[in-house]
């Protein structure tokens, strides 16, 4: 990417699950930009099911869940009838930074 070689993790995986997607054209790839810099890297690959999408949310359209989260996560909330995870990218990105 840009002409970095980029890490890629597989959100799951942080957290202990061995979920996986089936079919691999339903994956996709998401490059997030690093906060903080560390071993020269700037960006990392997240692994994602499906595409990614934006959606403009009210407060009255979150509700928080009450689920167990993995070290990955920071929270999770029901959007509408899904639930979505909100990753922990200090995490994230302090795991990247122990990579050789």
């Amino acid at each position: 990417w840009r002409g970095e070689t980029v890490p890629v993790i597989q959100f799951e995986s942080l957290n202990g699950r061995s979920e996986t997607v089936a079919g691999a054209r339903s994956r996709c790839l998401l490059i997030m930009n690093r906060a903080r810099r560390a071993n020269g890297r700037e960006f990392y690959g997240l692994v994602a099911a499906g595409l990614p999408r934006i959606v403009h949310l009210t407060d009255d359209d979150i509700a928080n869940q009450s689920v167990r989260l993995g070290p990955a996560e920071v929270a999770a909330l029901r959007v509408g009838t899904e639930t979505a995870v909100v990753p922990n990218l200090s995490f994230i990105e302090e795991l990247l930074a122990t990579l050789p």
